[in-house]
């Protein structure tokens, strides 16, 4: 979930943030404090800060994320050796030079070339920044080849690329001031094409309503395919069964305790799930920087022939990490991040959570 001040758009939006920071304050009391993290052993990452997202590379033996603050310097990546974290060179060329807001991200192999998609909030209007990834005797490079704008991309949050005529991004918040709703729409990507590729994933008329859409992931399973995208505000990860046609339609829903931020896959068929015990404290937060901790957990829910129930690994009252954003398990590390926190972790987990 992004943190909305100082930038952009939601610059200019602030008295209705705080007008919708009142009213939320006046429904919800004051939550308990949260245990602090107890099934992990987690140390610093000091050059991953501000961070909204992970993407996992593995052709490039890669995890990208990117300080929001950073402009195209802050994009990062890593890599995990002998049990070691290290961080990862990154040269971009071909920038336009325009502003990057970092947000969301997601990795896409197509045709035997690397893709990387950066959900630029800085832009006006916001933009997926698309670039070609290649590995180098010195590190990464990050080509830009384009982006993808579209009268339909409002409030871009997160990204997923099934192919490059097939990417999803979630406008989070499209309508509503307390109970705030979204959407997913559905692009093509042409390399240094102006054209507005992008619509609704749905069919008209049959737009589900999604409290806050926010971060997205994918499986397949035999010849089906599916997306997911965590609805924060609704305290569940909605999933849509992807048709011949890319469009999406309501599969099933799982229902969790808390509201979801990002959601990653791992390789061992589990979905990684960043989530806050009171998601609306994050509006209040927003709406009033750095007067609120915001608590998060990190939990997974196993994936077999379909979802179990939710294991939770990481929890925290916001000490060690504020309002932690995204979380991913690669190569037997997780990976913890948050947008508004300028610390994120490497940790080791326990036993039973290995696999």
């Amino acid at each position: 979930m992004r943190a909305r001040n100082p930038f952009g758009r939601v610059k200019r939006a602030m008295p209705a943030m705080v007008l919708a920071a009142l009213l939320i304050a006046a429904q919800i009391g004051r939550a308990g404090e949260i245990d602090r993290a107890a099934a992990v052993n987690c140390r610093r990452m000091d050059f991953i800060q501000y961070a909204e997202d992970f993407a996992v590379a593995e052709p490039l033996d890669a995890v990208f994320a990117a300080d929001s603050r950073g402009g195209t310097g802050g994009l990062r990546a890593l890599r995990v050796q002998g049990g070691t974290v290290q961080r990862i060179p990154v040269h971009v060329s071909d920038w336009p030079g325009r502003r990057l807001i970092a947000h969301g991200l997601d990795f896409l192999q197509e045709g035997g070339k690397s893709w990387l998609f950066v959900v630029n909030l800085g832009a006006t209007p916001h933009s997926v920044e698309v670039f070609r990834a290649r590995a180098t005797a010195a590190g990464l490079d990050l080509a830009w080849e384009g982006a993808i704008k579209s009268k339909v991309i409002t409030s871009p949050n997160d990204v997923r690329a099934l192919s490059l005529n097939e990417v999803y991004v979630s406008n989070d918040w499209v309508n509503g001031l307390v109970e705030q709703s979204g959407n997913i729409v559905k692009c093509k990507f042409k390399p240094k094409n102006a054209d507005d590729l992008c619509e609704s994933a749905f069919e008209k008329g049959k737009e589900p309503v999604i409290k806050y859409a926010n971060g997205l992931a994918s499986y397949t399973q035999g010849s089906k395919r599916f997306l997911l995208n965590a609805a924060t505000l609704g305290n569940a990860v909605e999933i849509y069964r992807v048709g011949g046609d890319g469009r999406l339609a309501p599969y099933r829903t799982i229902r969790l305790r808390f509201g979801p931020d990002n959601i990653q896959f791992d390789g061992e068929g589990r979905l990684w799930i960043a989530s806050f015990p009171d998601p609306r404290k994050i509006v209040l937060r927003d709406a009033i920087p750095f007067a609120f901790r915001v608590p998060s957990q990190i939990s997974y829910v196993p994936f077999g022939s379909a979802p179990r129930h939710e294991v939770q690994v990481f929890h925290d009252d916001g000490r060690i990490i504020n309002a932690a954003t995204a979380a991913v398990f690669y190569k037997g590390s997780l990976f913890i991040t948050a947008v508004s926190d300028q610390r994120s972790y490497a940790c080791a987990l326990g036993r039973s959570h290995r696999h």
